[in-house]
């Protein structure tokens, strides 16, 4: 029995659908279900953070046990309003735009923002996911400060 080849649009439903499972399965702290869908070399690249934050994690078990210790702090990322697409040029790889409104371990926190992220896929797994968010409301909602700069 021959594989047939996919096409591109299966190609794409593919990727966009692998992209919104790690997002689903993220939602509800699933290490499971994010361990099967992405690759044992996967990166996790967090963008425009703060100053002192790590930008990169590298391998599934890192990434992995970073969630872990996440989901201490964050009951419940609620991340919400999906769009998901393909890029033209690539149907592995995936822009994903969504919103969040975390429910926290501390009542007294509140934390929520606006994610512009992308997704690498090869192979059937995730290799790389590149997640764009305002560091600005992530310090804020942690409980850190921001002093803003005198511009004039």
């Amino acid at each position: 029995m021959t594989r047939s080849i996919p096409t591109d649009l299966e190609l794409r439903e593919e990727s966009a659908h692998l992209a919104r499972s790690y997002l689903d399965c993220l939602n509800v702290w699933d290490f499971d279900g994010l361990s099967a869908l992405v690759a044992e070399d996967f990166v996790l690249e967090m963008k425009y953070v703060a100053p002192g934050m790590p930008s990169i994690w590298e391998g599934r078990t890192a990434v992995i046990d970073l969630y872990r210790g996440m989901s201490v702090a964050i009951l419940s990322p609620n991340l919400h309003d999906f769009w998901l697409d393909t890029l033209y040029s690539d149907p592995g790889e995936v822009v994903a735009q969504y919103r969040s409104e975390m429910r926290m371990a501390d009542p007294s926190l509140r934390y929520g923002n606006d994610y512009l992220s992308r997704f690498t896929i090869r192979n059937g797994k995730i290799i790389r996911f590149v997640d764009g968010f305002d560091s600005v409301r992530l310090v804020l909602g942690f409980g850190g400060t921001v002093e803003a700069p005198r511009i004039a």
